[in-house]
């Protein structure tokens, strides 16, 4: 039998499949309604404003710009970090509009999928075909990145390239990279730098140079981002019930809301100590660290699953894909019915599978902390 080359590889079919599915999104589906804030506040920053002090509500009789009349929560200034609304304000500035910034996260989507095939294919010596079609052909990933315009794909790019970087123990580069996605997304980045600080303790201080540097060039460049973010974030959480699994559910027990927050707060870290103290490699301990954010953050909204892609590519486990596939139909739902409207049985559906098959991983790996946690006390006496 003879090799399949060129277009006849299996590779290209995928590669074709996804690109088709994902123009269908872009003419079928509406953007969200993030994408007016993201391209608004690029423009602010091109004609020299400042995002983090001035909220879009400020220009209402000034500006005319179509844009700023469907900015979602106009009265507050922005949440996002220095390097996103940076990206944004280069996009703006080369005139990329809604359908550009779309084209450009199918771009963007396509680099992380054969950033992930080639991950695999240094793991396993294989072809990587199974983690590209995994990436690439995830049904939520099309819904949202070229259908919605959820900037998720930046946040995936940059995991893939510190997990590139970490595998190589480049750990001054693994830290910068990791700053890179603290200032996409910031819980997505903090949670997998203390999972990775508390397995590494030698490591860490490389890591943190890495975080300190992004952390110090953005502040040059845009000096109120790190504290206008902290006060807009602190203000947009406290405004709104959460409406995620573990605080909701706390919440229920009678706790009122800034209790329920603390609480899973302090679970999240412990449940991140555990997850650093297990055997498995850095995809697995990344994965189950995201997903267990995902489950203690004070809001979800359906498009954060998608942090989780990168690792469930690589490591595709079968309570990962049930929770990417629930998340579809949970913002599917909420998507069609006119407003993020709160469905309780939506909301056993996303989580109740994934949790249940998690909970039975987490009480098997568990067995391997235990043994260190009693060589630890033995060591000490």
């Amino acid at each position: 039998m003879t090799k399949a080359t060129g277009w006849v590889q299996p590779f290209f079919w995928i590669l074709l499949l996804g690109l088709g599915l994902r123009l269908w999104a872009l003419l079928s589906l509406q953007p969200c309604d993030d994408i007016y804030r993201y391209l608004w506040e690029g423009s602010l920053v091109v004609h020299g404003g400042d995002p983090w002090t001035t909220p879009p509500s400020h220009f209402f009789s000034i500006s005319h710009d179509p844009l700023l009349t469907r900015v979602n929560h106009p009265e507050i200034p922005a949440i996002y970090p220095g390097v996103l609304i940076g990206l944004f304000a280069l996009l703006r500035a080369v005139g990329i509009g809604i359908l550009g910034f779309r084209l450009f996260l199918i771009a963007v989507e396509l680099a992380c999928a054969l950033g992930v095939r080639a991950l695999a294919r240094r793991e396993a010596s294989n072809s990587g075909l199974w983690a590209f079609g995994i990436f690439w052909l995830c049904p939520l990933a099309i819904f949202e990145g070229a259908g919605r315009g959820h900037f998720e794909p930046l946040l995936e790019l940059a995991l893939v390239a510190w997990a590139a970087a970490s595998g190589s123990r480049k750990s001054l580069v693994a830290g910068s990279l990791l700053g890179l996605a603290i200032q996409i997304k910031t819980v997505g980045g903090v949670v997998l730098g203390v999972v990775e600080g508390l397995r590494r303790p030698r490591r860490f201080p490389q890591i943190l140079a890495g975080l300190s540097l992004v952390a110090l060039l953005v502040g040059l460049v845009f000096p109120t981002s790190l504290v206008g973010m902290w006060k807009t974030g602190m203000r947009f959480g406290m405004e709104f019930e959460s409406n995620d699994l573990i605080p909701h559910g706390l919440h229920g027990l009678g706790f009122g809301w800034g209790f329920c927050r603390i609480l899973s707060a302090g679970i999240l870290f412990l449940l991140l100590w555990g997850i650093s103290r297990t055997r498995g490699d850095l995809y697995e301990r990344s994965g189950q660290a995201l997903f267990w954010t995902l489950a203690c953050l004070p809001t979800f909204h359906a498009w954060y699953a998608l942090w989780l892609l990168p690792f469930v590519a690589l490591r595709p486990k079968a309570w990962l894909v049930v929770f990417l596939f629930s998340s579809l139909g949970y913002e599917a739902a909420l998507w069609r019915s006119g407003g993020w409207t709160e469905f309780g049985w939506v909301r056993w559906v996303v989580w109740g599978p994934p949790l249940g098959m998690y909970f039975g991983t987490l009480c098997w790996s568990m067995r391997f902390c235990l043994p260190w946690m009693k060589n630890k006390r033995l060591s000490r006496s």
